[in-house]
């Protein structure tokens, strides 16, 4: 069982949460198809957002041509899709999904796309982002002493709940205004 699933916001951000869970627990970082382990722990990662809100003909397939008399077009429901770019990252953080990680950490930027990115993949699997078992790892610097402090002070992922619902609000507006 995996006890802690880290979902990165870009590669990058990834191995260095890996090689901060290895220092802090002890245990070195192994490879795996589109992760990182470290003892029970694994790293996965995005590379930017997974999911996009679904295009207009998404909802009516009028939509698929502009029309001026169609305006405002306004979702009677607000639809994630798949990026098409995404395929490879998507099957890898479903894959960590169903191995039923006792936490689920988001590690996205520290700023409101960063918190959307982990949110809205979370959201997408059916996990309420703002439950008891998901944390945030909040990273303002990337020195090793800095991403070491940030994963071992992990906290509440709900502490970030109006900054996700603030980009969730900066999405929807982008999208409507066209």
């Amino acid at each position: 069982m995996v006890a802690r699933l880290y979902i990165a916001e870009k590669p990058s951000l990834g191995k260095a949460i890996a090689d901060a869970v290895a220092t802090l627990r002890g245990g070195s970082v192994s490879k795996g198809d589109g992760c990182l382990t470290v003892g029970d722990d694994v790293i996965t990662w995005t590379r930017g957002h997974a999911f996009e809100n679904a295009p207009p003909q998404h909802y009516n397939a009028a939509y698929a041509s502009w029309n001026l008399a169609s305006l405002p077009i306004i979702p009677p429901r607000w639809d994630y899709v798949a990026r098409d770019d995404m395929g490879s990252f998507i099957r890898v953080i479903d894959r960590c999904l169903k191995q039923n990680p006792r936490e689920i950490i988001n590690v996205g930027d520290a700023e409101r796309e960063g918190q959307l990115i982990i949110d809205e993949i979370l959201q997408k699997y059916g996990i309420d982002p703002f439950s008891d078992r998901i944390k945030r790892v909040w990273i303002q610097s990337m020195t090793d002493a800095a991403i070491v402090k940030a994963v071992d002070g992990a906290f509440p992922n709900a502490e970030k709940r109006s900054l996700s619902h603030a980009a969730v609000a900066r999405q929807r507006a982008d999208w409507l205004h066209g």
